[in-house]
C-alpha cells in the first residue's frame, strides 16, 4: 500500500492538477486513496443565501491555520512552512519553515494561537529514518515566529496516525491530541500490555495533568462548544466507522478494542485503566469519509446555525451540518435512517450534507469578522462563507421568478402563497418553504429532496413523479395530493394532516409516519419498504400490490384494509389492528403479528412462512388455501369461524417439499409455482 501511495504522489510531480493525501487509513486501507481534480472543484452550499469564495490561493498542501488579530497563520504540510495571510493576500515569504519529514500523514501538522502563543505540531526522521512528533511554542511578533520552546517529544512509529490539533480549553491550559503511531497496542490502546507511552490521548502541553482522553486512534478534529465548554472530538477508523465524541475528561474512546457503536460485553472486556469510561461515539460513519475538523459557530452573521456543528470530510470533500439536541450533548434527526446514530453504508446523507465540492477539508474556522474559514487542501484554498449580502453580490437566484424548471435551490421561501402556478420540474431541494400555502399547483417532476415543508398547507397539488427525498412534512396539512411515481424515500410524516390523497407507485422505502390519520389513504402498489408507522390510523387504506418488507407496524389501525397481493416479509405487526382486512393472496413470509387483533381478516389463497401469529386474535379468519408452512400460532384466539388447515405442519413429506417449494422466492423460480398447487391440493384439513 505504501509503495503504491509512493508511487502515486511521484505521479504528482507530472500531473500537477491532482493532489493525493491519504489522511485516516492504515497501510491496507484502500478508501484512504483520494484524487481531487483541483481545477474543476465546483463547490456548492445546501443554504442559497450564503455565498463561499475563494479567500486566499496558492497554497501548497495547507493543513491547519489560526487568526492572530485579523491575520491568519496557515501551515504547508510537506514544505515545512508558515505562510502568513494579511489583508486578504498571501505574503511572499514564509514566516517560518521548520525541516520536517513529509510523506504520507507527516509533515508540519497542527498550530494553535493563544494570545501571541503560537504553538505547532510537527514531525522529522533521524538519519536512521526513526519518526518523532514535535510540539514547539513561539512568540509571535507581528512578523516572525520567534523564541522557540520544545514542550514535548514523541519518537516511534512509522509515520501514521501521528493526528496534528491543538485545542485551548476554557481553563486555559492547551492540550494536543495524538493517535497510536500505527504500531503502537499497550495499555493506551486498550490492551494488558506496555505502560503509557503518551499515544492515543488528547493531553496536556504545559503540566503534568492526566491525559483527558485515552484509546484514540487518529484525530485532526478538536473543537469546545462555546455553550457547554464540552470538549468534541472527531476519530478516524480503520476500514470502519469515523467517528464524531463528546469527549469528558478520563474518556476512553475504546481503539483498539472498539471503533463505533458496541455492546456491553465489549465495554465490560476493556481493560481497566484509572478510572477512564467509555461512551459510544454521538455519529459515526459504517464507511470512512476521513473525518476532520470541527466548529461551534456563534457568530450572529449565522445565527441560525448556533445550535449545529460543522465536521469536515476529507475524502469526498463534503462539508457537513450536525443539528444538536436541546442539552447539547447529541444530535437530532429527521431521517429515521439516522436516528441510530450511524450513517450506514446503505443510508442517504442528505440531511446533513451542508456544502460539496471542496477538494479536502483539512481545517473549519470562524474568522474575528464573523465568517466562516474553511481550508482545502486538494486546490491549496481558504475559502470562506458569509451571507451573500456580505459580499455584495449578483442578483440570488432566490429573486428569480417563478417558473417551469426554476432552480430555487437552497432559497427561503416561507410564509408564501402560490395559486395557479406551474413549478413542474423545477429544482426546490433544501429549500425552506415552511409554512407556505401551495393551491392548485403543478410540481410534477420536481426536485424537493430535503427541503422543509414543516406547517405548510398544500392543496391540491400534483407532485406526480417528483424527488421528495428526506423532506421535512412535520406538521404539513396534505388535501387532494396526487403523488403517483413520486419518490418520498426517507421521509418523515410524523404529525401531517393527510386526506384524500393518493401516493399509487410512490416510493416511500424508510418513511415515518406516527401520529397521523392516513384512513382511505392510497397506497396500490406502493414501495413501503422499511416504512415505520407508530399510532397510525390507516382503517379503509389501500395497500393492495405494496411492497411492505421489513415495515413495522406498532399500534395500527389497518381495519377493513385492502392487502392484497401484498409483499408482507419480515414485517411486523405489534398491537395492530386488522379486523376485516383483506389480504387475500398476499406472500406472509417470516412476519409477526404480536397480539394483534384479525378478527374476519380474510387471508385466502395466502403463502404464509416462518410467521408468528403469537396472542393474536384469529376469530373468523379465513385461511382457506393458505396452508401455513413452519408457523407459530401460540395462544391465539380462534372461534367456530376461524377457517385454517394447517396439514403440512404433519406430513413429513409435505413439510419437506414445501420448504424446498417456498424457500425458492426469486421472480426467476415463479415457474414452480404450479408444483407448489399440486402439493396444497393433496393436503386436506385434519
Amino acid at each position: 500500500m505504501l509503495q503504491k501511495l509512493e508511487t502515486k504522489l511521484l505521479i504528482l510531480l507530472i500531473l500537477p492538477t491532482l493532489v493525493i493525501l491519504p489522511i485516516s487509513g492504515q497501510q491496507n486501507d484502500t478508501s484512504s486513496e483520494v484524487l481531487f481534480e483541483s481545477k474543476s472543484t465546483s463547490i456548492v452550499l445546501r443554504d442559497k443565501s450564503l455565498t463561499i469564495e475563494p479567500y486566499v490561493s496558492g497554497l501548497s498542501w495547507p493543513t491547519t491555520m489560526a487568526f492572530v488579530g485579523d491575520d491568519i497563520l496557515v501551515l504547508e504540510k510537506n514544505l515545512g512552512n508558515v505562510r502568513l495571510v494579511r489583508d486578504g493576500k498571501l505574503q511572499p515569504d514564509p514566516v517560518l519553515t521548520l525541516q520536517v519529514s513529509s510523506t504520507i500523514e507527516e509533515g508540519l501538522l497542527g498550530i494553535l494561537a493563544k494570545n501571541n502563543d503560537i504553538y505547532l505540531h510537527f514531525t522529522t526522521r533521524d538519519s536512521e529514518n526513526k519518526v518523532s512528533n514535535w510540539f514547539y511554542k513561539y512568540r509571535w511578533d507581528g512578523n516572525r515566529l520567534v523564541e522557540p520552546l520544545l514542550l514535548k517529544v514523541i519518537h516511534g512509529g512509522d509515520g501514521m496516525h501521528n493526528s496534528g490539533v491543538m485545542i485551548a480549553l476554557p481553563s486555559g491550559d492547551v492540550y494536543a491530541v495524538i493517535g497510536d503511531l500505527d504500531n503502537r497496542k499497550g495499555i493506551l490502546q486498550n490492551y494488558q500490555t506496555e505502560e503509557p507511552d503518551d499515544t492515543s490521548v488528547i493531553f496536556p502541553l504545559e503540566s503534568d495533568d492526566p491525559y483527558y482522553a485515552i484509546g484514540i486512534r487518529n484525530s485532526f478534529g478538536l473543537a469546545i462548544d462555546p455553550v457547554t465548554n464540552y470538549l468534541w472530538d472527531t476519530e478516524n477508523g480503520p476500514d470502519h466507522h469515523d467517528e464524531i465524541n463528546l469527549v469528558f475528561p478520563k474518556f476512553n474512546s475504546g481503539w483498539a478494542r472498539i471503533q463505533g457503536p458496541t455492546t456491553i460485553s465489549d465495554i465490560q472486556n476493556l481493560p481497566i485503566f484509572e478510572h477512564y469510561v467509555y461512551s459510544d461515539p454521538k455519529f459515526s460513519w459504517e464507511r470512512p469519509i476521513g473525518v476532520t475538523a470541527l466548529l461551534f459557530t456563534q457568530s450572529d452573521l449565522f445565527k441560525k446555525y448556533h445550535n449545529s456543528l460543522f465536521v469536515g470530510d476529507f475524502h469526498n470533500g463534503i462539508l457537513y451540518e450536525f443539528k444538536l439536541n436541546n442539552n447539547r450533548t447529541g444530535f437530532i434527526f429527521e431521517d429515521p435512517s439516522l436516528i441510530d446514530l450511524v450513517l450506514n453504508k446503505d443510508d442517504r446523507p442528505t440531511e446533513i450534507i451542508f456544502g460539496t465540492g471542496f477538494a479536502g477539508i483539512t481545517d473549519i474556522k470562524e474568522g474575528p469578522d464573523d465568517l466562516i474559514y474553511i481550508v482545502s487542501i486538494g486546490d491549496g484554498t481558504i475559502y470562506r462563507i458569509a451571507p451573500t449580502q456580505y459580499f455584495d453580490s449578483e442578483k440570488s437566484l432566490c429573486d428569480n421568478e417563478l417558473q417551469i424548471g426554476i432552480n430555487l435551490s437552497g432559497c427561503d421561501l416561507s410564509n408564501l402563497e402560490f395559486q395557479d402556478q406551474n413549478l413542474s420540474s423545477a429544482d426546490l431541494s433544501f429549500t425552506n418553504l415552511q409554512n407556505i400555502k401551495l393551491d392548485n399547483v403543478k410540481l410534477q417532476n420536481a426536485i424537493l429532496s430535503s427541503a422543509n415543508l414543516k406547517n405548510a398547507k398544500l392543496t391540491n397539488v400534483d407532485i406526480s413523479g417528483a424527488d421528495l427525498g428526506s423532506v421535512i412534512l412535520e406538521g404539513t396539512i396534505l388535501q387532494d395530493i396526487k403523488a403517483t411515481n413520486a419518490n418520498l424515500k426517507v421521509v418523515n410524516f410524523k404529525g401531517a394532516k393527510i386526506s384524500n390523497t393518493t401516493f399509487e407507485h410512490a416510493n416511500l422505502e424508510r418513511a415515518y409516519f406516527e401520529n397521523i390519520d392516513l384512513s382511505n389513504i392510497i397506497f396500490t402498489n406502493t414501495n413501503l419498504k422499511s416504512a415505520f408507522f407508530k399510532n397510525v390510523n390507516l382503517s379503509n387504506a389501500k395497500l393492495s400490490h405494496s411492497n411492505l418488507q421489513l415495515a413495522i407496524f406498532e399500534n395500527v389501525d389497518l381495519s377493513n384494509s385492502d392487502l392484497r397481493n401484498a409483499i408482507v416479509w419480515k414485517t411486523l405487526f405489534n398491537h395492530t389492528n386488522l379486523e376485516g382486512a383483506n389480504m387475500v393472496s398476499s406472500d406472509l413470509y417470516d412476519s409477526r403479528f404480536i397480539s394483534s387483533s384479525m378478527n374476519n381478516a380474510d387471508l385466502r389463497n395466502s403463502k404464509i412462512s416462518y410467521s408468528n401469529f403469537t396472542e393474536s386474535n384469529l376469530s373468523g379468519v379465513n385461511f382457506l388455501n393458505a396452508y401455513p408452512f413452519e408457523t407459530t400460532f401460540n395462544n391465539v384466539i380462534t372461534n367456530e369461524q376461524t377457517q385454517i388447515n394447517t396439514c403440512l405442519e404433519h406430513d413429513l413429506f409435505s413439510r419437506i417439499l414445501n420448504k424446498m417449494l417456498r424457500s425458492i422466492r426469486q421472480p426467476n423460480f415463479s415457474f414452480l409455482e404450479g408444483f407448489e398447487w399440486l402439493l396444497v391440493q393433496m393436503c386436506t384439513p385434519l
